[in-house]
């Protein structure tokens, strides 16, 4: 009975794991893209920490993220595939006014935290646009 009950155990913890493991949709990283810049954004530098020092985008101490950084994070916490990465890219891309690289976009002198989000967000819609479909 016990190897029983410890196989039924198993395999739910098994069924959980693979249900965990769901790759990330475009979107999915587009959201985390935009949860990162709502909490913290920053110009000059992939990622800073709450006190201002640069940090790389992947530490536990990254608070501020410019647009790249936010990308950065966002594909590798929902471990998303290079697809999906890729196609995040040129959506945000896509969404950049006058066709600016992000990068530029970003870090532009007078550049405000919302535009930066709204080039999210227009990538989000149609990312969920073409998920639709």
């Amino acid at each position: 009975m016990e190897i029983v009950a410890a196989k039924r155990g198993l395999r739910k913890v098994v069924e959980a794991m693979q249900k965990a493991k769901k790759l990330a949709t475009v979107a999915d990283v587009l959201v985390r893209m935009r949860e990162l810049l709502r909490r913290g954004w920053t110009q000059g530098h992939f990622a800073t920490s709450a006190g201002g020092r640069d940090v790389d985008a992947l530490s536990v101490s990254a608070a501020r993220f410019c647009l790249n950084g936010a990308w950065n994070r966002a594909t590798h916490d929902l471990t998303a595939s290079l697809k999906v990465a890729g196609t995040v890219q040129s959506l945000v891309w896509g969404c950049v006014p006058n066709f600016q690289r992000p990068t530029t976009f970003n870090d532009a002198k007078g550049r405000k935290k919302s535009e930066v989000i709204a080039v999210v967000s227009c990538a989000i819609e149609k990312a969920r646009a073409q998920e639709a479909t």
